[in-house]
């Protein structure tokens, strides 16, 4: 068995047992490489474009190349086609961040599209191709010699899509050679919006449960901005705390991935899905930020003062911060631009500082260091994500682990004209618990896209979403699939 590490390596490990042997180091981010074991003992990954190494060692060969005039910025999820020295790949270029699927010819190296507008091709030996388009799992003939697609219809399956409101969408599904299917099926808990004190209970708000994230305070602590996912798109939401009604922010069709207020709470600050960062106020919404070639725009925050959004730069797998100035007076700038993934910035109250997410030391922790520049501090000794200051500036809270358990963590923060002294995390509250009624309960956590899935009231109170456990941990396995495939888009036997 081949598999990727956080450090950026492919390893391999025989299924017996035994010790791990390294095959390729240095990827840009092993959590979001793909690979395929192919017949000839060569695995095939991605690592921004895509490589071949042998399986008993060796160097590795590039086989694709980034097409930088068509602004393509990853190729990922190799996958073989039987009978066929080809691999189908996903090409992700911007804007208009369409993805398409193509193959390589791996004697000629030629490329062929076969299929726009879709992503993360599963090639069946039933003669067909599993594909997604946007988050709809897809199903077509597929013609294994031309490398050619036929009408493709959708599946009945509820198959769970992750990110489907975002350029990069997942479906969460295996396919076996037998005929076998396994899937993560749709989530059907929603979420509840409330309040924790720390060493106290959740309380809600009042707010109908539905697919929510993201919750953003207000400065005044008065109302929450939420996105809402439904019906494949993410939609921004304000909730008035006081009155307990609900009203629409973002108006049109693309999805909202992420948002926050401005300091002094005369608007918010959105990165809309496909058209760049705006600026949205007294019901108008002014453009910041386009699309940049070959990069999409990630989770943000506002400097204390108002004159600077520091923001999340994704280009394929590879996570930078920039500055942006909000007066246009000068370019975007670089703040952390490294060989690792640094992602959720959090700056200090005073602005002295920047909290943030890197993966330097071969897993995500959170560090702090002056901003824009100078001394770093190592805040997580255990691995930690999201970032986030107390309003006094005095602590920073961020979900790590103690003992194997996600937790709520606080770390004391102390200025001194030499620098700063950190304690050591204190555990707050678990991430998963049980309720005295025996329900088992997750707060959302965030993910890669829209950042931290809490927030701080005024008071000190943490803002969560929580849903029941029951429904994140089934695995639906479909025995003789490809015989429903096969009903469903009957195809001719192909040669293999």
């Amino acid at each position: 068995m081949a598999f990727f590490t956080r450090a950026g390596e492919l390893k391999k490990i025989a299924l017996s047992g035994g010790a791990p042997v390294t095959l390729a180091e240095g990827l840009s981010n092993g959590r979001w490489s793909f690979g395929v074991w192919n017949d000839e003992d060569a695995i095939v990954y991605s690592n921004s474009s895509l490589f071949r190494i042998p399986a008993g060692g060796g160097t590795p060969e590039q086989l694709t190349t980034l097409n930088e005039e068509n602004q393509e910025f990853q190729h990922r999820f190799p996958t073989l086609v039987p009978g066929n020295r080809a691999v189908l790949f996903t090409v992700d270029s911007s804007p208009p961040f369409d993805p398409r699927i193509e193959a390589l010819l791996l004697d000629s190296g030629e490329r062929r599209v076969v299929l726009d507008n879709a992503s993360g091709a599963h090639v069946l030996a039933s003669g067909h191709l599993l594909f997604l388009r946007g988050a709809t799992v897809m199903l077509a003939p597929f013609d294994f010699a031309a490398l050619t697609v036929g009408p493709a219809v959708a599946v009945p399956e509820a198959i769970r899509i992750d990110n489907a409101y975002s350029l990069y969408p997942h479906a969460q599904l295996t396919l076996a050679g037998n005929g076998s299917l396994a899937y993560l099926p749709e989530l059907t808990s929603t979420r509840e919006l409330g309040a924790l004190a720390p060493g106290g209970s959740f309380e809600p708000f009042g707010l109908a449960n539905d697919y929510y994230s993201q919750p953003r305070v207000t400065p005044d602590g008065r109302a929450v901005s939420l996105l809402l996912q439904r019906d494949r798109e993410s939609v921004l939401y304000t909730y008035d705390l006081e009155r307990g009604t609900t009203a629409r922010l973002s108006q049109d069709s693309n999805s909202v991935l992420a948002a926050a207020w401005r300091p002094d709470g005369r608007g918010l600050a959105m990165v809309v899905s496909r058209q760049g960062i705006f600026l949205l106020e007294n019901g108008r919404q002014t453009l910041l930020l386009p699309p940049g070639p070959g990069y999409a725009t990630r989770n943000m925050r506002w400097a204390p003062d108002g004159t600077e959004l520091v923001y999340t730069r994704q280009r394929g797998i590879a996570h930078d911060l920039w500055i942006h100035n909000i007066d246009g007076a000068q370019a975007d700038r670089p703040l952390l631009t490294t060989p690792a993934a640094e992602e959720d910035p959090a700056l200090s109250p005073d602005g002295r500082w920047l909290a943030f997410t890197s993966d330097e030391s071969g897993r995500r922790d959170i560090y702090i260091q002056a901003y824009p520049e100078g001394e770093r501090y190592t805040v997580s000794p255990e691995g930690g994500r999201f970032p986030l200051w107390s309003a006094d500036g005095s602590a920073i809270f961020f979900v790590g682990f103690q003992d194997d358990v996600q937790k709520m963590l606080r770390v004391a923060v102390t200025a001194s004209p030499s620098g700063l002294q950190l304690g050591s995390p204190e555990p707050l509250f678990d991430m998963r618990y049980t309720a005295p009624d025996g329900t088992d309960y997750s707060y959302h956590v965030g993910d890669n896209i829209i950042g931290a899935g809490f927030d701080l009231l005024p008071d000190g109170r943490f803002v969560l979403l929580r849903s029941p456990e029951s429904d994140n941990r089934e695995v639906v396995i479909v025995q003789n699939w490809f015989d429903e495939v096969r009903r469903l888009v009957p195809v001719a036997v192909q040669a293999q």
